[in-house]
């Protein structure tokens, strides 16, 4: 069985919010992933704010996911309860990014990461409270059962323990047939580098592998963009009217 390539675009095509739980460990390309994933969602949502959450956020060099403002980039999971609460008080529809990367040992209320009560929330709430979260593991037992269940997408890159592996050719692939069709498939995505393996869970009503899973490569280069947040539109409005003030300052009247 051969499953088919990836598009990216359809990321643009979803209008409603996601939740996407990203496996691999380092080096493996999902970060480059990830990066080219953001680009495309951000034509479908337009995010007006997004946060970073790293416990090496502080020491990246170069800045993973340069994209997001130093002023929302942290190193620990106390804001984000504070940003779930405030958009559940609000109910602003302004759509939010938060990327989750290298939080595994991050500890909430003496809980870890996966099972913290801020995570439970924003696998839960995230897509009913304008919220696309990427959240990157670095194996896919780090992830919840929760979290597992609630992702609109997770991707896997090639698993590196025994367990890892089971876990995804019990849950991912155990629709392909015998176990040796479901070898061949997972031999077909993990023979090659950078290569990983995605299931779309938005896609309901079928029991079919080959519909709802998909192989796809990690790009070669790092797409550059920026997002156009609501601090950079202020920041540009308020650079636009200074302009024009200073220019309507600026006119030289003559008196024929």
């Amino acid at each position: 069985m051969e499953l088919s390539e990836y598009d990216f675009r359809t990321l643009k095509d979803y209008k409603k919010n996601m939740f996407l739980t990203i496996n691999g460990a380092s080096k493996s390309g999902k970060g480059y992933w990830v990066n080219e994933a953001i680009y495309w969602r951000n034509r479908a949502m337009h995010y007006k704010h997004a946060f970073l959450f790293s416990s090496t956020a502080h020491i990246q060099t170069p800045k993973q996911f340069p994209f997001i403002p130093d002023n929302h980039r942290f190193t620990d999971l106390n804001m984000l309860e504070k940003i779930i609460s405030r958009r559940m008080e609000t109910k602003s529809k302004d759509n939010i990014l938060i990327i989750c990367d290298d939080v595994s040992s991050m500890t909430e209320g003496g809980k870890m990461f996966k099972n913290s009560t801020s995570m439970r929330n924003l696998a839960c709430y995230s897509r009913h409270a304008s919220i696309d979260v990427f959240n990157l593991l670095q194996r896919a037992q780090m992830a919840s059962p929760l979290m597992r269940n609630c992702s609109s997408i997770v991707v896997n890159f090639l698993p590196k323990s025994a367990r890892d592996l089971k876990m995804v050719k019990d849950n991912y692939l155990s629709l392909a047939g015998t176990k040796r069709e479901i070898d061949d498939v997972f031999k077909g995505i993990f023979s090659q580098s950078y290569q990983c393996l995605v299931c779309d869970q938005t896609i309901s009503g079928t029991i079919d592998l080959q519909q709802y899973a998909f192989k796809s490569t990690a790009p070669n280069k790092l797409r550059k963009f920026r997002l156009k947040l609501f601090d950079e539109e202020k920041k540009e409005k308020e650079k636009k009217d200074k302009n024009k003030k200073n220019k309507k300052h600026n006119r030289i009247y003559i008196n024929d």
